[in-house]
């Protein structure tokens, strides 16, 4: 009997541990976009629970493509961190495609408050919608896409977490705001014209 005990007191503390476990891409900030502007925003490697930010020393390589479903946003420009100074340039995006190559930084990139800045992305928007994007791993195991250096400066490959659900985010392209105010501009124009009509009619 207190060998069973024992035992569903060890699973229960190793199902503890594998959901505290968790590494994902970040999107700060993410708003809503208007129409003909330009929505400027991070990506970051962020990780998530006491224990995996305790571990998490640095980035030491980062490789993604990122694809969007939708067109009434588009990547406009994206610069990755010059921190990653090996490798692979920049990605260059086309329409809502974005693939960056693998890029990397032998001594690490150090993470701050449990995240690292990968660069930073410009969304440009087209007409009202939403797209969806997603990020992809560029080329599965055993390739090490994303990984981080623990203190002791032993690599971590991230990629069965970063890449897996959830690894999609969507971006809201919305009415500029002069369009709002023609719109009110039209409204408040009909209610005077009602008035003044009934007024002439009484």
């Amino acid at each position: 009997m207190r060998l069973f005990r024992l035992l569903g007191f060890l699973a229960a503390m190793v199902s503890a541990g594998s959901t505290q476990a968790a590494f994902v891409f970040e999107i700060s900030p993410l708003t809503s976009v208007g129409v003909g502007q330009t929505l400027s925003t991070d990506i970051f490697v962020t990780a998530t629970g006491a224990t995996d930010i305790a571990a998490f020393a640095s980035l030491g390589s980062m490789s993604f493509n990122l694809s969007g479903t939708g067109s009434s946003v588009t990547i406009s420009s994206w610069t990755k961190n010059a921190a990653f100074n090996l490798g692979a340039v920049s990605g260059v995006p086309s329409g809502t495609t974005l693939n960056q190559g693998l890029t990397l930084n032998l001594g690490g990139v150090a993470a701050v408050s449990g995240r690292v800045r990968l660069g930073t992305i410009n969304f440009l928007g087209n007409t009202v919608g939403n797209t969806v994007f997603s990020f992809i791993d560029p080329s599965p195991a055993p390739a090490d896409n994303v990984s981080y250096l623990t203190p002791l400066g032993a690599s971590v490959s991230l990629d069965s977490q970063v890449f897996s659900a959830p690894s999609s985010f969507t971006v809201t392209a919305v009415p500029e705001p002069s369009t709002f105010f023609l719109i009110g501009l039209v409204g408040a124009g009909s209610f005077a014209f009602r008035r003044f009509r009934k007024t002439k009619t009484a």
